[in-house]
């Protein structure tokens, strides 16, 4: 046996990496701060009046994506290109989560009968890990595993 296949055996035996478990960790908080961000800039923007709440959700998404990004370039990845680039690239990649977040709500709710509540729990939960994985790979360029 060679180094070469028994490096590739050795490989398909690691559990889930070690770093990228640390990165799934420090992302979640990272997410839930954010998160709260958004819920707060959309609570905020609803009080003034005569503002319609897609104005509303539209200002939370961008305070709370740019949340997001500070504290994912600070905190979780590690950048490799200009902090102007990289922060194009997480607002698109935070787009596309958003788009997964609604076609799975909307899959849910109209294909298969859920309650709109459940639907986005679970939407959350996928629009979580397209996120992560979106921005660490194509945002952020972190090929780190």
């Amino acid at each position: 046996m060679n180094i070469y296949t028994h490096l590739q055996e050795k490989l398909l035996t690691v559990p889930f990496p070690k770093f990228l478990t640390w990165q799934l960790f420090r992302y979640l908080f990272v997410s839930i701060v954010s998160a709260c961000v958004d819920l707060l800039s959309v609570y905020l923007v609803l009080k003034v009046p005569f503002v319609h709440y897609t104005v509303a959700v539209f200002a939370g998404f961008m305070s709370g994506t740019m949340t997001n990004f500070l504290f994912s370039n600070k905190f979780v990845f590690a950048r490799s290109s200009s902090w102007t680039r990289t922060c194009i690239k997480h607002y698109a990649s935070s787009g596309f989560g958003l788009l997964v977040n609604l076609l799975v709500v909307i899959a849910l709710v109209e294909g298969a009968s859920c309650e709109v509540m459940p639907a986005k729990g679970i939407a959350l939960v996928v629009g979580f890990f397209v996120n992560f994985f979106a921005i660490k790979f194509f945002a952020f360029s972190d090929n780190r595993i």
